[in-house]
């Protein structure tokens, strides 16, 4: 039997953490205050490698899903047909459209040429809106009386943001590990 490190808890199998090599029976022992060193100092890890621009990258790359930006780019390209975020006209199992005999021919385009150009626009503004280079976030963040550097973003948080920040960076972490699923799930 081996004893939990934070709760000491016996069970036949603990899990173990990778930095510390403390024994844990569950998320809430790895997740408390005598763990926090540790973990506290993963998420700083996270949180830095991410402001550095080393993303990590889960699965391999056909799995890899594009931003909403790689997306809207392949649109605007031809790559691919459907408005991203926009679900197929005529899904499976929706039956036949309420007016069938509306239809246009096939190679038509269902939107008159005022409105498609004003979709155009409006997709070419909307990829603008969300690129940002880094520059220009250097430059709003010292704006702001900020620096870049990682210590700097942490030390302007209050506690509860902080709290909320290291929240929100466990559930993404979380997330794009896959730690939250179970491989004992039914089919």
């Amino acid at each position: 039997m081996i004893r939990c490190d934070f709760c000491s808890t016996e069970r036949r199998e603990q899990y173990k953490c990778p930095r510390c090599n403390a024994n844990y029976c569950s998320l809430r022992c790895y997740r408390s205050e005598k763990h926090s060193n540790c973990s506290e100092s993963f998420y700083k890890e996270c949180i830095k490698e991410q402001l550095e621009g080393r993303h990590f990258e889960g699965g391999s790359e056909k799995q890899k899903q594009d931003t909403f930006e790689e997306r809207m780019k392949k649109y605007l390209n031809g790559e691919i047909e459907d408005l991203p975020g926009a679900s197929a006209s005529g899904a499976a199992g929706e039956g036949e459209p309420l007016d069938s005999d509306d239809e246009e021919p096939e190679g038509s385009c269902s939107f008159p040429s005022k409105e498609n150009e004003y979709l155009q626009k409006v997709v070419e503004e909307t990829i603008d809106d969300y690129v940002l280079d880094e520059d220009e976030i250097d430059r709003k963040l010292l704006g702001l009386g900020i620096g870049g550097e990682v210590e700097q973003l942490l030390g302007a948080l209050s506690e509860e943001e902080r709290a909320t920040f290291a929240q929100l960076a466990e559930q993404i972490h979380i997330d794009t590990t896959g730690l939250a699923e179970s491989c004992f799930k039914k089919s």
